[in-house]
């Protein structure tokens, strides 16, 4: 039976689905990319994908330009990495093909019905038309819970403190009290905001360190429920007269970063917190 193939839908189809796998390559392996290059890599698979099937190449000339392709796409999508960054966000890639290869042929056996049907015209315009709307939904998430860079201000008294702030979707400690966001803070930093005694008690974590505090820094500490790997605790945070995040007024506290050696930035900053992140639509 002769099986027919349209060569445009085939390539759009490859394009959702790499597009996606891209996406969720990124993600995985946390490498940035611009909508331009991950649309010129899955371009660039779904082309292959037909070259390869007119081509007719199998076996291991077929395995080895697979893999050529793959490494090819990922340069382009990412660009440049050390090997063994290359090599997780190569893995990542190859990993978030084949789920999504197996979510697709779920969908073809239930809207097609049959693998047969499948191949049909209607069968493929239908598993073009779903892997475009998991790729826009794919890339809309991933374009939400991407890091990036916000200017915090943050004032105390006649001092004020202005931050590079990274944000965090997975930052989603708050005071329970008063529903304040927390931000971590690089210690370094907060020398600008307090003085040696306060700053001292927050970087040591010590509540009992509280009673040796006047009684005006004392009011501005707040013990804030939180749990980590660790087990679960209480952190000492510093209620500052007022936060903004981009511009834009917010509720937040302060607490002292863990760990900020080697971090190109001065704070963590829940998403929410963020005016763009605030604002977007959730699906």
């Amino acid at each position: 039976m002769e099986q027919v193939v349209y060569a445009d839908v085939l390539w759009l189809i490859d394009f959702s689905m790499d597009l996606l796998a891209l996406g969720l390559a990124g993600r995985m392996a946390q490498r940035e990319a611009r909508g331009w290059r991950l649309c010129a890599a899955a371009a660039l698979g779904g082309v292959w994908s037909v070259l390869a099937l007119l081509g007719g190449w199998d076996g291991a000339l077929g395995l080895v330009l697979d893999l050529a392709v793959a490494a090819g796409m990922s340069l382009l999508a990412f660009g440049r990495a050390s090997p063994g960054r290359f090599a997780l966000t190569l893995g990542s890639f190859f990993l978030a093909t084949l789920l999504l290869g197996g979510s697709m042929t779920a969908l073809a056996n239930l809207f097609a019905g049959e693998a047969e049907a499948a191949t049909s015209g209607g069968g493929f315009f239908l598993l073009a038309l779903a892997g475009s709307g998991i790729t826009l939904l794919g890339t809309h998430l991933r374009r939400r819970a991407a890091p990036r860079r916000v200017t915090v201000t943050v004032t105390l008294g006649e001092r004020t403190l202005t931050l590079d702030a990274l944000t965090d979707s997975g930052n989603l400690l708050r005071d329970p009290v008063t529903g304040r966001g927390v931000i971590f803070v690089a210690p370094r930093r907060l020398g600008v905001l307090v003085d040696a005694p306060l700053r001292g008690v927050l970087l040591a974590q010590r509540v009992e360190a509280m009673a040796d505090l006047p009684a005006a820094d004392a009011r501005r500490l707040c013990l804030v429920p939180a749990s980590t790997v660790q087990g679960r605790g209480m952190l000492l945070a510093l209620r500052p007269d007022s936060v903004s995040a981009a511009g834009e007024p917010c509720a937040a506290l302060i607490c002292p970063m863990a760990d900020a050696h080697g971090r190109d930035y001065d704070a963590i900053l829940p998403a929410d917190l963020a005016p763009a992140e605030r604002h977007s639509i959730n699906i």
